[in-house]
Parts: structure tokens; C-alpha cells; sequence
């Protein structure tokens, strides 16, 4: 049993000390010890308002010297905006190898007919709540 709680205390020291590299690496400050989610240690981290998973992101950036923050939040936010739009979700060792993706003008597209259905909607509703005050 001691041999087992040894390894997990070891486990969760490398844990943290690859999100302490990430953070180096990133200039992240690191302002609070308690960054794994639901204090799963090795699963998902929340550093500042990223939540980023240990082995695909972390441990990737630190393993093959990544640190280039934007290109961080460029994947990122393209991740977000995949999710909204149905959009295969690249992770981050495909999207730092030059995975096909959306360009940004695509992407303010989709988001513009998106906007322009939902003030359609609005209008109709609008329309269709006049209407049913009236006839009441």
C-alpha cells in the first residue's frame, strides 16, 4: 500500500511540476496552487481563464518546447468557436502541425449568417407576440 501512495505523491509532484514548466514557458503567471479541476491532479487544469488537459496540451507544450502564448490562444478560441459551429475540434498537437482549418474571414462568416438568423428570429417573434397581444 506504501509503495502505491509513493507513486501517486510522485505522480502529482510531476503533475505540477509540468504545469509549472507550461506556465514558464508561456509567461503565465500561476497564481494559485489549486488549478486542477475538481483537484484531479493530471486531468484538466484552469490556468488563469484556460481550462487546458494535462497530457494534450501541458504536457505536449512542455515535451516538444512550445511557447508561443498566441498561438496558444489562437488554438484556443478557434477550439470555442469549432464547438459553436459544429466544426471538427482540432486538438493541439494537430493544430501546431498545420491541421486544415477555417480561415478567420470563414469564420466571421458563419458567425455573421449566424447573428443574421437570430435578429430573423427575434424580428419574427417580435411580430408573431404583437400579433397574439391583439387578438387577446
Amino acid at each position: 500500500m506504501k509503495k502505491t501512495k509513493d507513486l501517486a505523491v510522485r505522480y502529482n509532484t510531476v503533475c505540477n511540476e509540468y504545469v509549472v514548466a507550461f506556465c514558464n514557458a508561456y509567461g503565465i503567471a500561476l497564481d494559485t496552487p489549486d488549478i486542477w479541476v475538481a483537484g484531479n491532479v493530471g486531468t484538466i487544469a484552469c490556468i488563469g481563464d484556460l481550462f487546458l488537459d494535462f497530457n494534450s496540451v501541458i504536457k505536449y507544450a512542455v515535451d516538444n518546447d512550445l511557447k508561443d502564448y498566441d498561438e496558444l490562444l489562437r488554438w484556443y478560441d478557434y477550439t470555442l468557436f469549432a464547438s459553436e459551429f459544429n466544426q471538427p475540434i482540432p486538438n493541439f498537437d494537430s493544430w501546431c502541425k498545420g491541421c486544415p482549418r477555417l480561415s478567420e474571414k470563414e469564420q466571421e462568416s458563419l458567425k455573421s449568417l449566424k447573428k443574421n438568423l437570430f435578429d430573423a428570429i427575434e424580428s419574427c417573434k417580435n411580430k408573431t407576440q404583437g400579433n397574439h397581444k391583439n387578438n387577446k
